[in-house]
């Protein structure tokens, strides 16, 4: 169980910066060559989302199955999974509106550009499309075993063979996660504070 839980908990945490830094970057750096910025700024807000909804919950359910040994086994390690992807959809999804707002502010569209509104319209579908490819893996594991799936693994197993380095990964994957679980709290303590 400690192992899974260094696992799933790295995961969390290293995922956010190879997803960022190694995927999502260099495609940034390519469309801002296309010189319409709206649809530079769609393409990159969908495709953040459709790779992130195959990634993460592929690499959860790997994980998972990883360290699963009896069916009892696997549903109380999926149940873990799911919690921490539920957080990592809220993250990344509020992260993205964020960035947005800030964009739309900087072109001088006051709160929100209505050009990438209908991005947030369907923003639910994204969200649930990444619960069924989380649960679909587990049957089918082959969605789990693509080119940048395997490459984030070895990449994962390699930092995490390095024994100071894993600590350090450890330590600031725990506070990332509770970092996360606080906000969380805090945002549906607003939500409901609010509505009374």
């Amino acid at each position: 169980m400690l192992d899974f839980l260094i696992d799933i908990v790295s995961l969390f945490f290293l995922f956010d910066y190879f997803f960022n830094y190694l995927i999502a970057f260099p495609i940034a750096i390519i469309f801002t060559f296309i010189k319409d910025s709206r649809i530079n700024d769609l393409f990159m807000h969908v495709f953040s989302r459709i790779i992130f909804i195959i990634l993460y919950p592929s690499l959860s359910a790997i994980i998972v199955l990883k360290h699963s040994t009896k069916n009892s086994n696997i549903i109380l390690l999926a149940i873990i999974a799911g919690v921490l992807l539920l957080i990592n959809i809220i993250h990344n999804f509020s992260v993205w509106k964020q960035n947005a707002i800030e964009i739309s502010n900087q072109k001088g569209f006051g709160a929100f550009d209505p050009s990438l509104g209908v991005e947030f319209k369907y923003d639910f579908i994204f969200k649930l499309l990444a619960f069924v490819i989380f649960i679909l893996s587990f049957f089918f594991p082959i969605i789990g075993t693509n080119p940048i799936n395997k490459f984030f693994l070895f990449l994962m197993d390699f930092i995490l063979n390095i024994p100071i380095i894993k600590w350090i990964i450890i330590i600031f994957s725990i506070l990332y996660v509770i970092k996360e679980i606080w906000k969380i709290y805090f945002y549906l303590f607003y939500l409901f504070d609010k509505e009374d």
